[in-house]
């Protein structure tokens, strides 16, 4: 915090410091050597390699493991399912490059925000130079509508008001001083002397000098925090999980298998060739290898969802993470409330004047025709004001004024009307009304139990005062103190928005705890929580500076228990959502440069459409409307595409396995291979692509009650369970039909193995009776099973089927067994399904 060394300093100090003075500045030659010594003023590009982002598209086991898939398939000699795999991997990864891609440029996009030029004086002239020659030491000239080029220790300084809310988060103008400070800072927001690099200024003028460039500023600072910060998508991370799992089980019960024909029964009726050729095919098979492509087609599905409520989705694993939001941390300003000050309540202490109106006459640019303030208090004591009133203040004419001052806490202006004029005073109520000597200590007592009353309801106030003026245009700050007479105290509020409650409400029930995180002031960031449902107490709020005081164990229980954070910093909200992780999948609504660590390293990232360009870039998710309610609905919708890729993987898991076993395991009992690796592939095939639709899926409510995360234990379970399920009814057709012969056991079992996983689909996608469902399955669903089983019982009676598959032609005697067998699978599914859930979810 190199800004906070120089806050106390005075300007002697400084400039010995800096080897600088500011009347002439630093000569061309001291510029040219501290440009070699600190570098540019920009932060350092690091430009993303479009190749890098496509193969980070492969970076995952699932890929690595289909990619093997791939090539046993080609040792088959399978072609068209090797490309059908392939093809799979590469839609997946395509797709996830063109998602992917702009959200890597965030360290460009920071450099193309801080672009400009500055005016500066060097060898005693001012001239105009780029923002990137800019070295500590040089003497800066700010106006209207400048950027602040670097971090710059104001010197001088006329009515200045800066917006800082790309560094905390709020739209409140901020005045500023050159004086130095009397007790040392930590914050930015305590820098009254300060302006930080790619702040803006709003009114007046300023010269200051130049203490930070480049990195070593505050907006450097969170640049070396977004670039150093990596982020794991929680979806990947368990798609990964699985992936490991089914790997090494296929790898243990395949080498179980090739020992026992060798070892155990020494196998001689296959040569050891057909055997590697069996297993390779088996390890296909049970590979779901439509995995990243149904996941894929859910997730497209739930982006263009989301697009249409307005929501616009950058990395598409990021609407499943969306949905398993337990903590969904956010600023207060502009999504819980409307960065809009209102007036609340107005005390008068003068009835024949109207407070409003007098503190209208102090609005700044209020007697330029074509000038708008830009100030929140003086727009909104303008809005207030009816047009007539608004015409009689352009009766008046500015004589003189004293800008604001941070130390004494007020402005004034000396306005004059037809001969007359007025000394109005507008500043802090607690120092005005203390200095007001009309005003008995009986009268001030009321006074301050309503300013009192005011800040605790979280409101801003402002103290007005007019006094009739007799001498020249000329008057001093004594002159104003002593000419205080307060006629009125305005409080402003900046109001929740109308949706605010009802989305709390909703988060509530979603499970989703709302936590705040602001630049703001504790007290007014309290209340606002209070009101919106999300604290019972307007106290229990904590800073950053007391956050900072505590010892790491401290800081990881307040996170737990704390639900607003007053006074942030960038590295605060870094830290909170950090250890808020620990325990919580946790997404963060930001907005502004400020936010862009926190946006970074949280689960899941968010932004409005007019957040600056760095926290866009950092974000996962853009919002076109500011509000949080679109976020509760992209929960849902995550919430949705999570529970449709479990009923894919619980789905595909049981029936592949449950076939593997089957197979390879009759292959240790009869003397030829129970199904042949070209069937075993057309197995997998034909009950693949009915998978796709279950992206279509239709959810119940119940479903959707609680944050969503992979749990790979619940999975591998009930995989297991109604694998085995699976397995033994697999046995049963073996029995039925091995006294037949090969082919009629193989074509049996090819229809039997298909039939089972289709209609197993409308088992598990549920955890009720199926029957019972409260969501009925999608039409697609339907449709695609239906054509899926059609097919499979056609292909036998067709010449590919007999010439291709060797498969023979069924008897309906056959299919009829067939039918009998596969009902009694699905009810004995049903039955262990209930059980599981009723005595041994413990989900």
């Amino acid at each position: 915090m190199r800004f906070a060394e120089f806050a106390q300093l005075s300007e002697v100090e400084i400039s010995r410091r800096l080897f600088t003075n500011s009347a002439s500045g630093l000569t061309q030659e001291q510029a040219a050597q501290l440009l070699i010594t600190h570098g540019p003023n920009e932060i350092e590009e690091s430009r993303v390699k479009w190749w890098e982002i496509l193969l980070r598209q492969f970076k995952s086991s699932f890929v690595y493991l289909l990619i093997v898939a791939v090539l046993l398939a080609l040792i088959l000699g399978e072609r068209i399912d090797a490309a059908l795999i392939a093809l799979f991997i590469l839609i997946n990864s395509v797709l996830g490059f063109v998602q992917e891609y702009r959200s890597e440029t965030t360290v460009a996009s920071l450099k193309r925000f801080t672009q400009g030029r500055a005016r500066v004086r060097r060898d005693g002239m001012e001239r105009v130079i780029a923002n990137t020659e800019l070295v500590p030491g040089d003497i800066v000239i700010l106006e209207t509508g400048d950027m602040v080029p670097a971090d710059v220790r104001l010197l001088r300084t006329h009515n200045l008001l800066v917006d800082e809310s790309v560094l905390t988060g709020e739209s409140i103008q901020v005045p500023k001083m050159h004086l130095p400070l009397d007790r040392p800072i930590t914050q930015p927001y305590e820098a009254q002397n300060i302006v930080f690099k790619g702040t803006s200024v709003l009114s007046g003028k300023a010269e200051g000098v130049v203490i930070a460039t480049g990195r070593e500023t505050e907006i450097g600072g969170i640049s070396r925090f977004i670039t150093e910060t990596k982020k794991e998508s929680a979806f990947q991370r368990n798609i990964d999980r699985i992936s490991r799992f089914i790997i090494w089980l296929v790898i243990a019960t395949l080498v179980l298998v090739l020992l026992i024909h060798y070892f155990v029964l020494g196998d001689s009726t296959r040569s050891f060739t057909d055997l590697i050729i069996f297993s390779i095919a088996l390890t296909v098979g049970v590979i779901p290898e439509a995995l990243p492509l149904v996941t894929t087609f859910s997730l497209s599905s739930g982006a263009r969802r989301l697009a249409e409520k307005s929501v616009v989705v950058k990395r598409l694993t990021s609407i499943e993470d969306l949905g398993s939001i337990q903590a969904l941390c956010t600023d207060k300003t502009g999504t819980i409330t409307q960065n809009k000050l209102t007036v609340s309540e107005i005390l008068s202490l003068n009835r024949e004047l109207d407070p409003v109106f007098v503190g209208s006459l102090a609005v700044s640019n209020v007697f330029e025709e074509e000038s708008l303030p830009n100030n929140a208090f003086d727009l909104s004591l303008l809005a207030r004001l009816d047009e007539a009133k608004k015409a009689e203040l352009r009766q008046y004419k500015l004589i003189n004024e004293i800008p604001f001052d941070p130390t004494r806490r007020r402005n004034s202006v000396l306005v004059e009307r037809n001969g007359e004029r007025q000394l109005i005073v507008r500043g802090s109520p607690e120092e005005m009304i203390a200095i007001d000597t009309h005003l008995s200590q009986e009268q001030k007592g009321p006074v301050f139990e309503w300013i009192a009353a005011q800040g605790t309801l979280g409101r801003r106030t402002l103290a007005i005062s007019t006094v009739p003026w007799g001498g020249d245009g000329h008057y001093t700050e004594a002159d104003e103190a002593r000419s205080i007479r307060v006629c009125g105290i305005v409080s402003f509020v900046d109001e929740l928005k109308q949706t605010t409650k009802e989305v709390v409400r909703r988060a509530k029930s979603l499970g989703v705890r709302l936590v705040v995180l602001t630049g703001d002031d504790p007290i007014v960031a309290g209340a606002v929580a209070y009101d919106a449902g999300i604290i019972e107490d307007r106290q229990d709020v904590i800073t950053g500076a007391e956050f900072d005081a505590l010892s790491p164990d401290e800081k990881s229980g307040e996170v737990q228990r704390v639900n607003v954070f007053a006074r942030v910093s960038p590295r605060q909200k870094f830290e909170i959502i950090q250890r808020l992780q620990k325990n919580f999948q946790v997404g963060f609504l930001g907005e502004g440069i400020n936010d862009a660590p926190a946006l970074k390293v949280a689960n899941v990232s968010l932004v409005v459409e007019n957040a600056s360009d760095i926290a866009r870039e950092a974000a996962d998710i853009v919002l076109l409307k500011h509000d949080l309610g679109v976020i509760i609905d992209g929960i849902i919708e995550g919430r949705k595409t999570f529970t449709n890729t479990v009923t894919y993987i619980r789905a595909t898991l049981l029936s592949n396995f449950g076939n593997f076993y089957a197979v390879a395991f009759a292959s240790l009992i009869i003397p030829y291979l129970p199904m042949l690796p070209v069937q075993i592939l057309l197995v997998n095939l034909l009950s693949d692509f009915p998978m796709f639709s279950i992206s279509t899926d239709n959810v119940s409510e119940k479903e959707m009650r609680n944050p969503k995360n992979y749990n790979t234990k619940e999975i591998i379970i009930i995989a297991s369970l109604l694998g085995v399920v699976s397995t033994l009814f697999d046995f049963v057709m073996f029995g039925s039909f091995q006294r037949f012969g090969e082919g009629v056991l193989q074509t049996n079992w090819f229809i039997g193995s298909i039939a089972t996983e289709l209609i197993l689909l409308y088992s598990i996608r549920t955890k009720e009776v199926f029957f019972r469902a409260s969501a009925p399955p999608s039409r697609t669903i339907v449709i695609l099973t239906v054509g899926a089983m059609v097919a499979t019982v056609a292909i036998p009676f067709t010449k590919l089927g007999a010439e291709f598959f060797r498969f023979v032609r069924p008897s309906w005697a056959h299919l009829s067994l067939l039918c009998l067998i596969v009902v009694a699978y699905f009810l004995a599914t049903e039955f262990v399904k209930r059980l599981y859930y009723r005595y041994l979810d413990q989900s």
